[in-house]
């Protein structure tokens, strides 16, 4: 998702009033396991990669990476 409005290149953003908000790309999955007709366990995993559009090569210098794992277990009756 692109977070950048009104931004021209190798123009300062408080010239064309535009913001400088990043980009911000997120791959994930997740399983779920239905252990009988009343319980099931759920996993999921997400690489997020967020960029304040300063990148030096392929090196996010103002953004941040991060990898989250959450799971669940719901009972329902």
């Amino acid at each position: 998702m692109d977070f950048n409005s009104n931004i021209i290149k190798d123009t300062s953003a408080t010239v064309t009033g535009g913001v400088r908000g990043g980009v911000q790309t997120v791959w994930s999955g997740g399983l779920n396991w239905y252990i009988n007709r009343h319980f099931r366990m759920q996993l999921e995993y997400s690489h997020i990669n967020a960029t304040r559009s300063q990148t030096v090569g392929s090196v996010n210098s103002k953004g941040r990476s991060v990898n989250a794992l959450g799971s669940r277990i719901q009972a329902a009756f």
